[in-house]
């Protein structure tokens, strides 16, 4: 979602932060899962009580922002389009109807699951084939 007018109520980082990860619809639990950052540091970063992080990148990345726009608040919020088209299947989002972010959202351990799951169903459509 491309926001076209500056946003004027997330004037710092914990403003930002908040807002960004409501936008994407996550818990500081679910955020934390996906950044590999602790809730209790995120919620300091949204109430103001720490102001700054080291980890900018992790949380940008995990909530699919630019992290220009979430540590200083300048630029779009949106992160730019990636420089390169898609070389093949491989490089796209494989799922339809599950979102990245949900899917990120997960622990290591539940999307080693998925993937064990959906690894193993493969092979067992592979083996179907005549």
């Amino acid at each position: 979602m491309i926001i076209p007018r500056p946003i004027t109520d997330v004037d710092t980082f914990a403003q930002r932060l908040l807002f960004a990860r409501r936008m994407r619809g996550l818990s500081q639990a679910a955020l934390a899962r996906a950044s590999g950052v602790s809730q209790s540091a995120i919620a300091s970063y949204e109430n103001g009580s720490r102001k700054s992080t080291q980890k900018i990148f992790r949380l940008a990345q995990a909530l699919q922002v630019d992290p220009v726009w979430l540590s200083m608040g300048t630029g779009a919020m949106e992160p730019a389009p990636a420089a390169r088209p898609l070389r093949d299947a491989a490089d796209a989002w494989p799922f339809s109807a599950i979102r990245p972010q949900a899917y990120w959202a997960l622990s290591a351990a539940e999307r080693q699951a998925i993937e064990d799951t959906v690894g193993t169903m493969m092979r067992a459509f592979r083996a179907l084939r005549p």
